[in-house]
């Protein structure tokens, strides 16, 4: 999911994503 939505999202959400990424 978090694929499919990175790639509709831009390079500024990209930054939000890693850190929701990195949460457990």
């Amino acid at each position: 999911m978090a694929v499919r939505m990175r790639a509709g999202l831009g390079p500024k959400d990209r930054v939000i994503f890693l850190p929701i990424r990195k949460k457990p």
